[in-house]
C-alpha cells in the first residue's frame, strides 16, 4: 500500500480486465432502504476514510 501519498488513476471498467463481466455502472443503489426502512448509508466517501486511516496506523 502506498500510504496516504498513493496516487489513484481512474479507469473505466472496460479498460479493467475480469473473467466475469461487469456492468458498467455497479454502484449500490440504496434509496429503497431509506424508504422502507428509514435508513440513510452514509457517504461512502467516510468510510473509506476511515479505512485507509486504520490502515496506516496498523502499518506504523
Amino acid at each position: 500500500m502506498g500510504g496516504p501519498s498513493a496516487r489513484v488513476v481512474p479507469i473505466l471498467t472496460q479498460d479493467y480486465p475480469t473473467p466475469a463481466e461487469r456492468p458498467l455502472n455497479a454502484r449500490l443503489a440504496s434509496e429503497k432502504a431509506a424508504e422502507v426502512f428509514g435508513l440513510k448509508l452514509p457517504d461512502w466517501r467516510i468510510g473509506l476514510q476511515k479505512s485507509v486511516r486504520v490502515l496506516v496506523a496498523e502499518m506504523s
